[in-house]
């Protein structure tokens, strides 16, 4: 697995593990300079993780 931009665990965050159990985690190629904005957005507190739910 490579380096997500955003922090699976983070004690400082509310919830500090990013996934509960029985989820599922997709993980996407991006480019750097996509890697870079979601790194800038996570440390400003500005980006939302997408969780889908099963139907």
């Amino acid at each position: 697995m490579g380096m997500p931009p955003v922090k699976t665990y983070d004690p400082e965050r509310e919830k500090p593990i990013l996934v509960e159990a029985g989820q599922y985690i997709r993980f996407v190629a991006i480019d750097e300079e996509t890697y870079r904005q979601i790194q800038e957005k996570t440390a400003r507190g500005e980006y939302q993780c997408v969780v889908h739910r099963e139907v």
